[in-house]
């Protein structure tokens, strides 16, 4: 009766820790600071995987023994995977930080000295490198305009006008 038990609670334990494989992005005009704020949701395992895959060692995320370049590595990768341009120039997204809840990680990015927002240009890859049925929501906010677009492998690009 044991072997069963045991059998059964290892067979739960072999399984992935989230069936699907999503993030979200939230990026929102903050006309008072002339900037648009760009928040991350991405699944904890699904980040260290990613650290683990790209840049190699341990990185216990949020934890006290935390690997030391895990703010750098994270900027690097998303700068790499995540592209915006607002009114067809350039934007740069400067890595603010991180904060970890649960089995969540909220990556926080900037884009400052935006004055006005009339198109958005996006792309979004991020994850596609690991799981070939990743999705990337993003919801963004300029004014009383919201938008949501999917990035998936097949269309991971948009221009979303205001």
């Amino acid at each position: 009766m044991w072997c069963i038990i045991l059998l059964v609670f290892g067979l739960i334990g072999m399984q992935p820790k989230h069936p699907i494989h999503i993030a979200t992005t939230e990026i929102v005009y903050n006309p008072d600071f002339n900037n648009l704020e760009i928040t991350h949701k991405v699944f904890l395992d699904d980040l260290e995987k990613m650290l683990t895959k790209n840049f190699k060692g341990i990185y216990n995320v949020g934890q006290p023994k935390e690997h030391p370049d895990t703010d750098a590595n994270i900027k690097q990768y998303f700068a790499q995977k995540f592209d915006l341009k607002v009114n067809t120039a350039s934007a740069r997204c400067d890595y603010m930080g991180k904060e970890v809840q649960n089995d969540a990680v909220y990556l926080y990015f900037e884009v400052e000295n935006v004055l006005k927002v009339n198109q958005i240009f996006l792309k979004n890859t991020i994850f596609f490198d690991l799981f070939s049925d990743q999705s990337n929501l993003n919801h963004l906010k300029v004014g009383n305009s919201k938008r949501t677009v999917k990035c998936v492998a097949q269309k991971s690009e948009y221009d979303i006008n205001f």
